[in-house]
């Protein structure tokens, strides 16, 4: 089980969702994207990786703000 936030440039975190694993975080995020983004924002990519506690970081384009899944624990 993971909780996911987008975290802004200030990194300040915005709970979005509860999701079971990687595909529901993606759902979640493009749900995200949808509301969040600039009608012209295009997600071309995601580039990922996790921290040492376990949080999947998630870069959809912006370079300056994420998508963080952080585990429950």
């Amino acid at each position: 089980m993971f909780n996911v936030y987008f975290e802004n440039r200030f990194e300040e975190r915005i709970f979005i969702g509860e999701a079971k694993n990687k595909e529901e975080i993606y759902q979640l995020i493009k749900s995200d994207i949808s509301v969040r983004a600039q009608p012209s924002f295009q997600w071309y990519y995601t580039r990922s990786w996790t921290r040492d506690n376990g949080e999947i970081v998630m870069d959809v384009g912006s370079h300056v703000e994420f998508y963080i899944a952080a585990p429950v624990s």
